[in-house]
């Protein structure tokens, strides 16, 4: 944002940095999450499917119980954290919302933002919305990853016990 605000506004129109620029960073992420979704779906699948079958030759009574307590926990925590998930989710949202309004506004009027001398304002507001993000983002990674690892503590925990 601070590169389009700084640049000369015959230089903007000349090179088109901005569309060039949001359109790699826009390919680029979105091919980024998706593999990384895929890899790790993929992953999961593989070790939970391998629990089950394990679990399924040596105590079916045992696999019913890991079902109950992974459900009960998973329905617990949805019970707790749901709405703040929901919360985070917004306002994630929000803040793409605004950065997004913000560089198309900086985009679309950038000769008027130069003449009006109102850099600041939209940095400013750039800024706000990157922060929310930033914030909301790593409360979901948060509560996102604390699930995953607490069911293999538990999955863990009930072959340790099985074993013992």
């Amino acid at each position: 944002m601070k590169y389009l605000l700084e640049q000369d506004y015959e230089e903007f129109i000349q090179s088109k940095t901005g569309e060039a620029l949001a359109s790699i960073t826009s390919f680029t992420r979105t091919y980024e999450m998706v593999l990384s979704s895929l890899l790790q779906l993929l992953s999961n699948f593989f070790v939970v499917s391998s629990v089950i079958l394990i679990l399924a030759f040596v105590s079916f009574k045992s696999l019913a119980a890991l079902f109950i307590s992974v459900g009960l926990f998973l329905y617990l925590f949805n019970f707790l954290f749901g709405s703040k998930i929901q919360k985070y989710g917004e306002a994630f949202m929000k803040g793409v919302t605004r950065m997004t309004k913000g560089v198309s506004e900086t985009l679309l009027g950038l000769k008027e933002i130069k003449t009006l001398n109102k850099e600041m304002f939209f940095r400013e507001s750039f800024d706000e919305g990157a922060e929310a993000l930033a914030n909301s983002q790593f409360k979901l990674n948060v509560l996102s990853t604390v699930p995953r690892n607490l069911i293999e503590v538990i999955l863990i925990a009930f072959l340790v016990s099985l074993v013992g």
